[in-house]
């Protein structure tokens, strides 16, 4: 399953009360600063905004649903619903620049390291995971139905579902420096649902709430 992702297009900030920063005072508040997203009706429809300074800037204007915002340093991702389908959206907050990322098919559940993005998409009627690194997108899981992505530095974990009678649920990792000739995925640990909940806490990957 391939996946192409469309030139990035410049779009205006729909702003709250106050005005959005400008680019030079942004950068210099990320310095110091992690920006907090979030979504919220507006005019009927779901939009993104992130917090400056108490103040919530609308970023996402049109007619369509955007749901799940996730953000990383200067990089917001989300999912638009787009023709009916939910797509992943990538975004520049300083340039004020947007990428849908995929184009077909349903896509949920986006995290975001930098510009890079994991989330869920369909392949064969199951679900599995992609990774967007930028430029390109690869997938990453087949076969077995594969949920909850999680990525921070070289590292991405998901969820699997085995069906396994006495450990129906696993979390694999993916190295993303892992040498060509060298197996990237480990088996990070076998069980329950309850213990496949992958996510980093202090650049420590944990695999249940």
């Amino acid at each position: 399953m391939v996946l192409v992702a469309m030139a990035f297009i410049l779009i205006d900030a729909q702003i709250s009360a106050n005005p959005a920063p400008s680019k030079a005072e942004l950068q210099t508040y990320l310095e110091d600063h992690a920006l907090k997203v979030g979504s919220e009706s507006t005019g009927g429809y779901q939009q993104i905004f992130y917090i400056y300074n108490d103040v919530k800037i609308f970023i996402t204007k049109n007619q369509n649903n955007h749901t799940h915002p996730v953000i990383s340093g200067r990089y917001m991702a989300w999912e638009e619903v787009i023709d009916g389908f939910p797509q992943i959206i990538l975004y520049d907050v300083l340039n004020k620049t947007e990428l849908q990322v995929t184009q077909t098919g349903t896509n949920l559940s986006p995290a975001i390291w930098k510009n890079q993005i994991v989330w869920v998409g369909l392949d064969n009627g199951l679900r599995q995971i992609f990774y967007f690194d930028g430029k390109q997108t690869k997938q990453l899981s087949f076969n077995n139905t594969s949920l909850r992505p999680a990525i921070r530095d070289n590292i991405i974990a998901y969820a699997q579902y085995t069906g396994n009678q006495e450990n129906p649920w696993r979390v694999v990792s993916y190295d993303l420096d892992r040498a060509p000739n060298e197996d990237p995925y480990q088996i990070v640990n076998e069980g329950t649902e309850e213990n496949a909940w992958p996510h980093f806490a202090k650049n420590e990957l944990q695999t249940s709430l």
